[in-house]
């Protein structure tokens, strides 16, 4: 959900950008503590594969952030502040930015946004059910 690939509310890539190794997740999400283009949540190489995967961010109340890519929680970190300075005008892109420089490799199956976030065992509970 942004703009640009420099003013965002949320955003799940994979690496192939500047720098990064192609193997890698990471999140960027916005909050009043972070600049406009979110805290960057990520995972270490290895984590982006050609295999199916189950990816989940999750983000609770009081800024405990979580990433976990097939039930492994490949990282962690506080994304304190609030939601309060989102932007309702960005729109809702799958598979690239809207700019069209980030294209995701790979196809998605399912994408679920929630208004909560989701414990461990609900995480784990999804991984099991499958594609």
């Amino acid at each position: 959900m942004s703009t640009d690939p420099y003013n965002r509310n949320f955003t799940l890539e994979q690496g192939l950008w500047g720098s990064l190794p192609s193997d890698i997740y990471d999140v960027r999400f916005r909050t009043t503590a972070t600049s406009d283009d979110g805290q960057i949540l990520k995972t270490s190489p290895g984590a982006a594969n050609t295999e199916l995967s189950h990816l989940v961010y999750t983000r609770d109340a009081v800024g405990n952030a979580k990433l976990y890519v097939n039930n492994v929680e490949w990282a962690s970190g506080i994304a304190s502040g609030d939601l309060s300075n989102w932007d309702n005008g960005y729109a809702f892109a799958l598979a690239n930015e809207l700019t069209g420089n980030r294209p995701w490799l790979g196809t998605f199956y399912l994408v679920a946004i929630f208004n909560r976030a989701l414990s461990q065992a609900e995480v784990e509970q999804n991984f099991s059910a499958g594609p």
